[in-house]
């Protein structure tokens, strides 16, 4: 029974690594196909939505910040009203 399981898992481990093996092949292999279309193509207006993207996302981000402050600040203020 345990020499079963074994062999069971032996086979498991054989079938991960074969798929984790040919998805590195297959990485490696359109990595420099890719270098090759970046080299290729513009950019520019895509790197511009890409920065309004940034700006807006760190807006966001400083509000979250922001409110975290005002809840902690809140929750702070009850406990030391008591």
């Amino acid at each position: 029974m345990k020499q079963d399981q074994d062999q069971d898992q032996d086979k498991k481990t054989g079938l991960a690594t074969k798929i984790a093996t040919g998805a590195i092949v297959a990485g490696v292999t359109a990595l420099p196909m890719a270098a090759n279309a970046a080299a290729s193509l513009d950019f520019t207006g895509a790197s511009a939505e890409l920065d309004g993207a940034k700006t807006a996302i760190v807006g966001i981000i400083g509000v979250l910040i922001v409110i975290g402050g005002i809840v902690l600040g809140w929750n702070t203020f009850r406990r030391s009203a008591h």
